[in-house]
């Protein structure tokens, strides 16, 4: 029988790294994986808009896929593949080779403007096709469509569909779902709100900036497991220094300078991005600092 029952926890939305021709970097893909799972994040979300779906080859987004899952097998942790992509038969295509490599489970950003009915055949399709948990992933600015409560709970109904990622300001969807479903998978998908969407019921997030400071992530998490909401509030303060900080200068920006300051990728983005000159040396040099600053007030409790 098909359970979100493990999938829960800090999965990594983990950054495709590439070099200035765009070409994947295996090596430091690997390397990062495993610096992620050192620092106790429970799983990885492979191949979403953080890892650049949308502009690497298919045949790249097949060869992360395993990767992933082959060091995840070896650290007992897990493996969620988004599977979203130009059509939905690429999105099978995906799924089937998800299943093929033993991933946990797949997500999938669904293609806009879809009707209430489209969007539940797309993931029945997804569902029936891998075989596998599958995840709906809600983020209304970028599909267009706004989606009413029943119209979510008619998502989550669709058999093999455990759970769903939430990209929205209007948080209290939680609550609703929630209240509803009681056992559904909820990840908080906006960064800002990690410690608000996991007092509200979510069971973990998947958010971009957990590539580079893993440990705050995890540490908010472990505090929200204990229920002790003052330390989920100081966390979430520290980590939102860094979002006040890229709010003001620029968001991807502010992505693809920590991740070459900090050595994660030396570019992160694809053509017709443009991975130089968006932030200053000066600005590079401030944003890794503000960062491994909240690591060091972040850490998790041994």
């Amino acid at each position: 029988m098909i359970s979100g029952e493990n999938l829960r926890g800090i999965f990594v939305p983990v950054i495709n790294p590439c070099d200035e021709d765009d070409n994947f970097l295996e090596d430091k893909f690997r390397a990062n994986i495993s610096g992620l799972f050192d620092a106790g994040v429970h799983g990885l979300y492979v191949n979403g808009g953080t890892g650049d779906n949308f502009r690497i080859q298919m045949d790249e987004r097949i060869h992360s896929a395993e990767i992933a899952v082959e060091i995840a097998k070896n650290r007992r942790r897990k493996v969620i593949v988004h599977v979203g992509g130009p059509t939905p038969r690429d999105a099978v295509s995906l799924a089937e080779h998800a299943a093929s490599v033993g991933a946990d489970a797949v997500a999938s950003m669904p293609p806009s403007y879809l009707s209430a009915g489209e969007l539940r055949e797309y993931y029945r399709a997804l569902a029936s096709a891998s075989g596998l948990s599958a995840v709906v992933y809600y983020f209304p600015n970028y599909t267009h469509v706004r989606s009413t409560l029943a119209e979510l709970l008619e998502l989550l109904s669709i058999p093999g569909v455990v759970g769903m990622k939430v990209s929205d300001w209007n948080i209290f969807i939680v609550k609703q779902l929630k209240a509803e479903i009681p056992d559904v998978i909820l990840y908080n998908g906006f960064d800002e709100m990690l410690g608000l969407g996991l007092m509200y019921g979510c069971d973990g997030g998947i958010g971009t900036w957990s590539n580079m400071l893993p440990e705050a992530y995890v540490s908010i998490y472990e505090a929200a497991i204990r229920e002790d909401w003052s330390e989920v509030l100081r966390l979430q303060n520290e980590l939102s220094r860094l979002f006040v900080y890229i709010n003001k200068n620029g968001i991807m920006a502010g992505m693809k300078a920590l991740a070459r300051g900090m050595e994660i990728a030396p570019a992160c983005v694809r053509a017709p991005h443009d991975n130089a000159g968006d932030f200053t040396l000066e600005q590079t040099e401030e944003i890794c600092a503000i960062a491994r600053d909240i690591i060091s007030k972040t850490i998790p409790r041994a």
